[in-house]
């Protein structure tokens, strides 16, 4: 067991070392950013990504959550082969679907972004599936370290994408720009793990393996649409009902708290994904390593992601960043609540994909969702401040991670005795 906890710690490490680096050029060049890109100009910047990360799941159907599960390297490089076909063909049909004055038109109304940001989606989709699709096969590998080094890559390239974009005054595509570079940087490393996998498939194969994984196409697509709904709507939300700049706050103070929530939250569910998953092939009991890690995260991260997010960020934004940005500050203690869930529970939730059980992430997500819309409509009709929605979202958030949590440790409780 010790060995196990060691192994998993780690991977975690490794994982952190590289997401450390990339999350951390981005805090620390963010006074920079806000000097060279306006709040509007962000407010855009977050709308795009949210939409973008709305239909991301929809690149691959969610088969690359699959990846690690095979027992056979050959089934598992299949999914990867299939997960790059779908997301080639989503984005050539949504290249078509924005060719449409009439979808374009409607597009631009509704968030009011212009034409050639739009256009960016196809491109976003099948680079951004192409990292996540690889990052899966590594994680099948444990090949964390690799993970780690493509993280640093994309860090680098990312920060130094927007900042030479920024001081050519592109504007919101500098930014969009520097995004998807970054997080797209660093498929080819991983890939080249894979090729010694990859023998000429024939569709039959292909076919048998979609069919086999399908509950992850069928349940786990609708679940991950409505897992992504949830965490993208606020953009939107803001956007459409205060404003850009408001949007922009918003999307600053949500992307800095997040860079913890990313570090340490990605790091974790790789690491527990991989040795889940190889716990599971084994038939053993994942109970203990679902405590363990719990414990983990909450007695070495819960105090300083506090810490951070409800003092150290808002004394940044004050004394660092253009006075335009001052008022974003009031916003991180709602937005530091609203992530705790993301960085100490949302790890864990690999367990129910591991166990099939994604039926329930799907209500779960669906609960969720219904609560955004009801927060939406108070908006409407209360006229909600900014910061009483901004706080509505946070509590949220809070109350649905405390019932997964609740609901992740019954299983793994169920499995332990199921195994016995």
């Amino acid at each position: 067991m010790r060995e196990s906890r060691n192994s998993f710690a780690r991977s975690v490490f490794w994982l952190a070392a590289g997401t450390a680096v990339a999350q951390g050029l981005f805090v620390l060049a963010s006074p920079l950013l806000s000097r060279l890109y306006t709040p509007q100009q962000f407010g855009e910047f977050a709308a795009f990504m949210a939409t973008a990360s709305l239909l991301l799941p929809l690149a691959t159907l969610r088969y690359e959550a699959a990846i690690p599960l095979p027992e056979d390297n050959r089934d598992a490089a299949a999914l990867v082969l299939l997960c790059l076909i779908l997301s080639c063909i989503c984005g050539c049909l949504f290249s078509l679907l924005l060719l449409v004055p009439i979808m374009m038109s409607r597009v631009h109304s509704l968030l009011g972004l212009s034409t050639s940001i739009w256009l960016w989606i196809p491109v976003s989709l099948v680079l951004i599936s192409a990292y996540q699709t690889m990052s899966f096969w590594a994680t099948r590998q444990k090949e964390y370290q690799r993970l780690s080094q493509t993280r640093i890559y994309q860090g680098v390239v990312g920060t130094a994408a927007m900042f030479g974009l920024g001081w050519l005054n592109l504007g919101t595509v500098g930014l969009i720009t520097g995004e998807i570079v970054a997080r797209s940087a660093g498929a080819a490393t991983l890939a080249r793990s894979i090729l010694s996998s990859i023998a000429p498939f024939k569709l039959p194969h292909l076919k048998e393996q979609a069919k086999r994984y399908r509950r992850f196409a069928f349940i786990g697509l609708p679940d991950a649409l409505l897992g992504a709904a949830v965490l993208h709507m606020s953009p939107l939300l803001i956007l459409t009902l205060f404003g850009g700049t408001e949007a922009g706050w918003f999307g600053v103070v949500n992307r800095l708290i997040s860079a913890p929530v990313g570090l340490v939250g990605y790091a974790a569910a790789q690491a527990f994904l991989g040795h889940a998953a190889a716990t599971y092939r084994q038939g053993e009991s994942m109970a203990d390593l679902t405590f363990d890690t719990l414990r983990w995260l909450a007695s070495r991260f819960l105090v300083p992601f506090i810490v951070f997010g409800m003092i150290l960020i808002p004394i940044g934004i004050l004394t660092l960043y253009a006075p335009q940005w001052h008022a974003a500050a009031w916003l991180a203690i709602p937005v530091c609540l609203g992530q705790l869930g993301g960085l100490i529970v949302s790890p864990l939730s690999h367990l129910l994909n591991i166990l099939h059980k994604q039926h329930i992430l799907l209500l779960w997500n669906l609960g969720r969702v219904l609560g955004m819309l009801m927060i939406w409509g108070s908006v409407i009709y209360a006229q909600l401040t900014l910061s009483a929605t901004v706080w509505a979202i946070a509590l949220l958030h809070t109350a649905a991670y405390l019932l997964l949590l609740g609901i992740i440790l019954k299983h793994a409780s169920s499995d332990a005795s199921g195994r016995e």
